[in-house]
């Protein structure tokens, strides 16, 4: 017998839910049936991993945004495009208007809004 249940994932309410069902939407989340790099798999997987590191180091007064795991691949990928809100572009010319690359937050939280977004510059190197 062949049975299919459908695991519904409420991202914007993580916070709500009990450290068993936060870890259970971790393990789920991992064996998700879509393709490597699926872009809503990874956005899940994110707020999954921020939602249990939030937990985890609640109680420590240390900055937990400052640098993430993927800063040095944008950085890389700001060389050859753009993001224009919705997708990446090619990259302008030289003389051509250079718009922000990625969305950046002003406090390196990836959950703020892109809308405060664009006032943080490349600060690594």
């Amino acid at each position: 017998m062949k049975k299919i249940f459908v695991v519904e994932i409420d991202t914007e309410h993580l916070a709500s839910v009990s450290d068993e069902y936060l870890a259970a939407y971790w393990y789920r989340a991992q064996f998700l049936p879509v393709e490597h790099g699926d872009h809503d798999a990874c956005e899940a997987v994110r707020a999954i991993s921020v939602e249990i590191i939030k937990r985890w180091m609640g109680s420590q007064p240390i900055p937990m945004f400052n640098i993430q795991p993927a800063d040095y691949w944008i950085k890389q990928f700001r060389q050859f495009a753009r993001w224009n809100g919705s997708e990446w572009i090619a990259a302008p010319t030289d003389g051509e208007s250079r718009a922000p690359a990625f969305p950046q937050t002003t406090t390196g939280n990836p959950t703020e809004t892109p809308a405060a977004s664009n006032s943080r510059e490349d600060t690594h190197s």
